[in-house]
């Protein structure tokens, strides 16, 4: 991955002499060809932004200028193309704000919607500013004339260059980060074996009854954890290692049938 290779590289500069890996890999370093894009889409962010300014300065010119509103009819008309000209420049502002924000330009699919929303924008105030009741002044006629071509040259640099997002630096941080983890795993501190049930601390019966550890597999207990100790007794009770021989009576003696005793009666 990315911060893979930077880090290697990092590493061989160590072993040179150079400056640790662990004080370089701190920070994302773009490679020249993404530095030249982030630039050239600054660039064109701060025109966009311009172009908006210049189109809300239009509505505010379409504002003052109401000397043909007659009726209620048209001054309807002259305040809602004046608010549409606010309206619409606030939006593309906006948007020029927002692909700032790490959310959308780490992200390539918010990053390529907002870039394609905000080249709609862009070439509809191109087409918007020209004309209309704000050229009735020959200034602000050329205003719009120029505000509309900047607005298109925007928005069709805003189309090219929808997918050159920061996303190479969110994977640089995310493998960063996976790294990061995967050493804490390994050689870390506060994930240790201590986490884990010791064997020392099993309950005294897993002792008594368990399998050694050390003993053999092999053997007469081998194959009866529960049984004794092969040095202890042998013949008729290594075959019952639960207690009295098999041959002996129980308590009273065995019950007869047809004695008229009780079960288990002397």
């Amino acid at each position: 991955g990315t911060f893979a290779a930077q880090h290697s590289s990092m590493a061989d500069k160590a072993d040179e002499g150079g400056v640790p890996p662990a004080a370089e890999a701190e920070t994302y370093q773009a490679s020249p060809c993404a530095v030249r894009i982030k630039t050239i889409r600054s660039i064109f962010q701060v025109l966009g932004a311009l172009v908006c300014i210049l189109f809300i300065a239009q509505g505010g010119a379409s504002f003052a200028h109401h000397e043909d509103v007659d009726d209620f009819w048209q001054g309807c008309r002259w305040f809602a193309e004046g608010c549409l000209y606010v309206a619409v420049g606030g939006c593309g502002v906006i948007f020029e704000m927002r692909v700032c924000f790490p959310r959308v330009r780490l992200h390539l699919h918010a990053f390529v919607a907002n870039r394609l929303v905000a080249a709609v924008i862009y070439l509809w105030i191109g087409c918007f500013s020209m004309g209309g009741r704000i050229a009735l002044s020959d200034a602000w006629e050329v205003v719009g004339r120029v505000t509309g071509i900047l607005a298109w040259i925007v928005g069709v640099v805003d189309i090219i260059m929808c997918s050159c997002s920061d996303r190479s630096e969110r994977l640089f941080n995310e493998e960063k980060r996976d790294l990061e983890l995967s050493n804490v795993v390994t050689e870390g501190d506060d994930v240790t074996p201590r986490d884990w049930p010791a064997a020392a601390s099993r309950p005294p019966s897993a002792v008594k009854y368990g399998v050694s550890p050390t003993s053999s597999a092999s053997g007469a207990d081998g194959g009866n954890p529960f049984g004794e100790r092969a040095s202890g007794k042998s013949g008729a009770n290594a075959a019952n290692p639960f207690g009295e021989p098999a041959s002996g009576a129980p308590p009273g003696g065995w019950a007869a049938a047809g004695t008229g005793k009780p079960f288990g009666a002397g």
